[in-house]
């Protein structure tokens, strides 16, 4: 570059950020559109009817240039905030800590579509920068960074308005308000048929389990499980289980699969588990493998347990990361303390280490109740306490499952199960 474009690329940027502080004041400016696909942008200082058919433009830089009428498109106004971003983007090395620092500037200017841009140039150039990836919200998930939504999409989730559900869910978000009515219509009748199967009335009751058994309509399956997921009656909730099984929907597979994960009789939850269609294996192995990662543990080692049954070899990553899980627990605990009374007589000794109330430590430190009038008890009563502890149990239904579907034990060494596995997809 010579001295004279030197010279004229810096007045041309001079020139632009002048005008832009001149835009400024409308936080607007005008986007001419050519019809041969080009774009002018700056300020119509003269219209199409003040020189017979041209527009006059002051652009960005600073120049005027002169458009024939003829050959716009259209012309339409935008925010000043993208102009400053298009000579930005323009005068900005290539370069990482350049695009990083543009990036932060469109982030403060909440042009959320442009610093995503500039992100993806940054991992251009840098594959493994972890701003840039974390900026967009990608996770590292054995030494790989994923999209939130690649990540998703492995465990078994699908994207339904800004936010990740389970393929079932999905399904019954987009019921239409028809169909909600015509669940809300089951769910009276199958109220009604549950008082029938614990009344008095033989009669009654027969003919409420043969409607039941009768069943063929889908859209039922969601009043079902409202009205009798949670009967007390263990007849009724094998009726249920029973029922559920002559569906073949994502709706009934998610219903069997709660009954298996949450009944309290071990029957039914095996029933339950058995009942699952062959033909949804995988959705049933795809919502099991979701309550992996449940905050009881009873439900991570049930579903570890479910796994094993089902056989889909799928599920073998998410059950290693499951051999050993961390769940909360309130307990109760002893906290040291001492008795104490206020009277003459005793004394509490330096050094002494005694808990005592708030109220009595303040007198003791200003004056008000003298040392002496302190007398202790050697055996107080403890003072109960509820604190949450963090406890790290190892699963052995999720090893029996690892072992039945891979026919080896690594036992619960996750950085082995994991080596292995890596050598089995190489």
């Amino acid at each position: 570059m010579n001295r004279f474009q030197a010279h004229l690329l810096t007045g041309q940027t001079l020139a632009g950020v002048a005008l832009l502080f001149c835009l400024a004041a409308e936080s607007s400016a005008d986007l001419i559109r050519l019809k041969y696909g080009g774009e002018v942008r700056g300020k119509i200082v003269s219209s199409a009817s003040s020189r017979t058919g041209h527009l006059d433009i002051q652009t960005v830089s600073g120049a005027m240039v002169s458009v024939s009428e003829k050959d716009v498109e259209f012309v339409t106004r935008r925010s000043l905030v993208y102009e400053e971003y298009e000579m930005k983007a323009r005068l900005t090395p290539r370069d990482v800590a350049s695009l990083w620092s543009l990036s932060q500037w469109c982030q403060e200017k909440r042009l959320k579509p442009q610093r995503e841009k500039i992100l993806m140039q940054i991992l251009e150039l840098d594959p493994q920068n972890e701003q840039a990836h974390r900026a967009l919200g990608h996770i590292k998930r054995e030494g790989k960074w994923t999209t939130q939504e690649e990540y998703m999409l492995s465990r078994g989730y699908v994207r339904y308005k800004r936010k990740y559900v389970t393929p079932e869910e999905k399904e019954l978000l987009e019921k239409s308000a028809a169909e909600r009515e015509e669940q809300r219509r089951w769910h009276s009748k199958l109220a009604g048929w549950s008082k029938w199967l614990t009344g008095r009335s033989d009669k009654q009751r027969q003919i409420a389990v043969e409607k039941i058994r009768a069943l063929t309509d889908p859209t039922a399956v969601p009043a079902l499980e409202k009205v009798f997921a949670d009967h007390p009656s263990r007849d009724v909730r094998l009726l249920y289980v029973e029922t559920l099984a002559r569906f073949d929907t994502p709706a009934s597979v998610t219903s069997l699969i709660k009954q298996g994960l949450f009944d309290v009789d071990s029957g039914i939850r095996s029933k339950a588990i058995q009942a699952v269609p062959q033909t949804r294996k995988q959705l049933a192995s795809s919502v099991l493998v979701q309550h992996l990662a449940n905050k009881q543990n009873v439900v991570v080692r049930r579903a570890a347990s479910a796994l094993g049954k089902l056989g889909d070899k799928s599920a073998i990553p998410f059950l290693i990361d499951a051999l050993v899980t961390t769940h909360k627990y309130r307990v109760q605990v002893d906290l040291p303390t001492v008795g104490v009374t206020l009277g003459p007589g005793g004394n509490v000794t330096q050094g002494t280490q005694y808990q005592l109330p708030p109220e009595i430590m303040a007198g003791l430190l200003t004056g008000q109740i003298p040392p002496e009038n302190i007398s202790t008890q050697s055996n107080p009563p403890p003072v109960k306490a509820v604190r949450t502890v963090r406890v790290n149990q190892q699963n052995p239904e999720v090893l029996e499952a690892l072992k039945s579907l891979t026919k080896v034990n690594f036992g619960y060494d996750k950085r082995t199960w994991k080596l292995w596995l890596l050598s089995q997809n190489s």
